[in-house]
């Protein structure tokens, strides 16, 4: 089985890179597939770069040039429930684009046209992120719910009240996952969403966000260790 990790940043990778065993790199329009053994699977890591449009590209080189079975999308993510802190830990079970509006065709708010209106997340893969997070020993909340995509950073405060209206459930905002997620669903390939809060939206988000970034990745990696083995026996 082979599992694809995309994240956007540098620094989201840095972890995987360093822990990555019997490594081929190979880049493709700008962006880094990096192919070996994670704890013994086969894994390829991707750095996707930021934004929607990167993040579609790179997932479907991904798709054409590796064929990963499973595609985990990771990374730093702005908060969108007052209820939650940073550091806590969000598990997509779904993802919307809160940047997009064709409502005068009858679409839904954030649903591209001819397309779903949100990209769900199969139960069996949330609950298999849920289990796991009990083996890890973190003070952070664990989350589950909406994550949106947008090509805006959620530091305006005015526009982040007015997308948490627009989508009252949204958990968490970012800049790729719905693009990946809809890759992967054009593709038929299963996908998750695991993001650590580096920010609260529309909350000094910027700086916040500067400020934790660099915490993210060690957090993610003790996950996407354990969710890779226990992926790996669910799929035997």
């Amino acid at each position: 089985m082979r599992v694809a990790i995309v994240a956007a940043m540098a620094e989201e990778v840095r972890p995987f890179r360093e822990k990555l065993k019997n490594k081929t790199t190979t880049t493709v329009a700008n962006a880094v597939f990096e192919q070996g053994l994670l704890n013994g699977h086969d894994v390829v890591l991707v750095q996707s770069r930021i934004g929607k449009a990167n993040a579609a590209m790179s997932t479907a080189i991904l798709v054409e040039r590796f064929a990963p079975d499973f595609i985990l999308n990771t990374g730093s993510a702005g908060g969108m429930d007052r209820s939650l802190s940073i550091g806590d830990i969000i598990i997509s079970t779904e993802s919307i684009f809160s940047d997009v509006d064709a409502t005068i065709f009858d679409y839904a708010l954030g649903q591209v046209p001819e397309m779903p209106a949100s990209y769900h997340v199969e139960r069996k893969y949330n609950n298999l992120a849920l289990n796991v997070f009990t083996e890890i020993d973190t003070n952070s909340n664990i989350v589950e719910g909406l994550i949106l995509t947008a090509d805006s950073f959620m530091n305006d405060k005015e526009r982040v009240e007015k997308i948490k209206k627009q989508f009252p459930k949204a958990k968490a905002a970012e800049m790729e996952g719905a693009a990946i997620h809809q890759t992967a669903y054009h593709y038929g390939i299963p996908f998750i969403n695991i993001r650590i809060l580096s920010d609260i939206a529309g909350e000094n988000a910027g700086e916040n966000f500067e400020k934790n970034i660099d915490f993210v990745p060690e957090l993610v990696m003790l996950f996407v260790e354990k969710f890779i083995d226990q992926l790996v026996e669910l799929k035997k």
